[in-house]
């Protein structure tokens, strides 16, 4: 994660902002007294929320953890997309 300063984001933000966007990296803008800020695009920013929302609901992570068990232990189902 790249960081800089407040003038230097100001004076740069176009750039900034694509790069963020262009490589999915998030940009830390230091600020006074540690009260810093992270800018990341809105497509990371709505993974990061769902997955969120999956691991921080109990009965989603019990599931989700049942079924990684399972396909460790080679417990695969095949699906053919075309019956969904």
């Amino acid at each position: 994660m790249e960081a800089t300063n407040m003038t230097d984001f100001r004076n740069n933000i176009r750039k900034y902002l694509d790069k963020v966007i262009d490589d999915s990296d998030n940009l830390t803008i230091t600020r006074p007294h540690g009260k810093n800020v992270v800018v990341m695009s809105q497509e990371d920013y709505e993974n990061l929320v769902e997955n969120m929302y999956v691991v921080g609901n109990p009965n989603n992570r019990k599931h989700l953890d049942k079924s990684i068990e399972e396909a460790k232990q080679g417990k695969l189902t095949e699906v053919d997309l075309n019956d969904l």
